[in-house]
């Protein structure tokens, strides 16, 4: 049990990260345990680009307000998420980025 929780953690960090340093991205809260908040810009930015992640599919992200601000929360907790998982969230949030206005 302690390694599951200790890949679901490790890959929260490598997935808030890789989406951090993404041009465009700011990391807000780096995950202590398996959940990180970034933000895109301002709450407007931030809310279309959580919505075009949902929308291809790729990853799921929710929106939350965090000290006043929009953020998208990450939060890794399925046991059988894996590395190529997180290559392919991250690529998703690069693709969307890069298409945002």
């Amino acid at each position: 049990m302690a390694e599951i929780v200790e890949r679901c953690c490790g890959h929260a960090r490598r997935l808030v990260n890789g989406i951090g340093a993404l041009e465009g991205a700011e990391v807000l809260w780096e995950p202590t345990i398996n959940q990180g908040l970034l933000r895109f810009g301002d709450d407007a930015r931030t809310d279309r680009v959580v919505q075009r992640i949902a929308a291809s599919g790729e990853a799921y992200f929710g929106a939350t307000t965090w000290r006043g601000m929009r953020a998208m929360r990450v939060s890794v907790c399925n046991f059988r998420t894996t590395d190529e998982d997180i290559d392919r969230a991250v690529a998703a949030v690069s693709g969307v980025l890069r298409n945002a206005e």
